[in-house]
């Protein structure tokens, strides 16, 4: 066996053995394969595809290459949630403390967040003194006192899913479902999570154009994880615009403290609310979708949920005083209105756009070596159907460095598209896959 007999069959239309699977991951990760044989082995499985078995096969040795960690003695039940990341997505900051309240372990392994959506580490390191690589002991020893943890020390867990990773950036297959589907659901296999929630958004804002696409996906990581003997969920939610009105750590951290204290935004609400009565229903703690939304209301109305919050913010010794004083997570040095030329319904926000604009600010990342700055960004005042008169404030920019406000604000301007009719966006949930 090497790596030409398996490159040959695959570009021949063959169909991959778990044996011949296993191999390449292993050799591969060692350094025995070349990147140039390797991409030849990944553009075959893009061009001709991959079978269910193969996405399987390819699931389990990617998560086998490493560390994998074993969250049994957290509980026999423990549900993970995870997203394929968009403009604005500050989810797993609000749900996690809301689970938690409701004696829910929640964690979360995360780590730098590359592109237009942020990580959930990076948006938490925006909080003065927040400690976010803790040990993974550490890590389970708050699921197990506190329900709630968040570490970026992700070990060596699942090493060759990175490279393959970092392989199919440079060689442009990152929309490859089959492939996206095998690499997400090799981590969280090697995070031992029994049950899995995957939000899966769609739109400008996300690697996951369409709807069409998601769908496909869903399938994939509900199909791939039954194999693996994993509960799998999906929710698809849209994210053609940003998520919310915040883009940015630190502005982010903020709307998340107020939809704990239970001042939601409208789409935000719904995504969270959809995600956490299905992460109820998978943990057990709730016969049906109107007691675990009851659940979620009691977590927030009686202050559980931003209590757990808060707790999370000193277990990992972050100042929690930010919460009754926001000014503590540190201002950028300049923010800017940006104002509309023109009336009009707003009928498109191109989030791409948008989430470019906060990488450009500072606020997110091109790759793993770029410096973050924490309270840079864009806080949106107008979004799809709202009605914006000439001279009206649609966006704030956020920024320490004055140079950036002149091209920020053209390309926030140029984001938007208005006409005189509303667009009627509808809801921010496309659909909820459970089997």
């Amino acid at each position: 066996m090497n790596i030409i007999s398996l490159l040959t069959k695959k570009r021949k239309k063959g169909t991959l053995t778990k044996e011949e699977i296993e191999y390449f991951v292993k050799e591969y990760g060692k350094g025995n394969i070349e990147d140039y044989q390797a991409t030849g082995l990944v553009m075959a499985m893009c061009i001709n595809g991959l079978t269910k078995e193969e996405i399987k096969d390819l699931t389990i040795a990617m998560a086998e290459s490493g560390d994998q960690i074993d969250m049994s003695e957290v509980s026999e039940n423990f549900v993970e949630k995870n997203s394929i990341g968009g403009v604005g997505d500050k989810v797993s900051l609000i749900l996690l403390p809301i689970l938690a309240s409701l004696d829910i372990p929640s964690g979360k392994l995360t780590s730098k967040g590359i592109g237009i959506g942020g990580s959930t580490g990076d948006k938490l390191l925006s909080i003065p003194g927040f400690r976010s690589d803790i040990t993974i002991e550490e890590y389970k020893d708050n699921l197990k006192d506190e329900k709630i943890s968040v570490t970026t020390n992700l070990l060596d867990i699942a090493p060759a899913e990175k490279r393959l990773y970092d392989l199919r950036r440079k060689i442009d297959c990152m929309d490859n479902l089959n492939l996206v589907a095998a690499s997400l659901m090799s981590r969280k296999i090697a995070s031992g999570a029994n049950k899995l929630l995957i939000n899966i958004e769609c739109g400008y804002g996300s690697s996951i154009k369409n709807y069409r696409d998601g769908r496909i996906l869903a399938r994939l990581l509900m199909d791939s994880g039954k194999l693996a003997g994993k509960e799998v969920r999906c929710v698809i939610s849209k994210m053609y615009e940003p998520l919310g009105k915040s883009i940015g750590n630190s502005l982010e951290v903020i709307e998340a403290v107020e939809a704990l204290k239970g001042n939601f935004e409208k789409d935000v609400k719904e995504v969270v609310y959809t995600v956490g009565i299905q992460m109820i229903l998978m943990a057990g703690k709730a016969k049906n979708e109107k007691d675990a939304r009851k659940l979620i209301d009691d977590s927030i109305k009686s202050g559980k949920a931003l209590e757990k919050f808060k707790r999370l913010i000193e277990l990992q010794n972050g100042d929690s005083s930010f919460i009754d004083d926001y000014s503590k997570l540190g201002e950028a040095k300049y923010k800017y209105e940006v104002k509309s030329p023109c009336s009009g319904y707003v009928q498109m926000l191109d989030a791409e756009r948008i989430g470019n604009i906060a990488i450009y600010l500072g606020a997110g990342r091109k790759t793993t070596q770029d410096e973050m700055d924490y309270t840079s960004g864009i806080v949106i005042e107008k979004k799809m159907d709202d009605y914006i008169k000439k001279g009206e404030t649609i966006a704030y920019i956020y920024t320490n460095d004055e140079s950036k406000i002149n091209g920020a604000s053209k390309n926030i301007l140029d984001a938007y598209a208005l006409g005189k009719k509303m667009f009627s966006k509808g809801s921010a949930i496309l659909a909820v896959m459970t089997k």
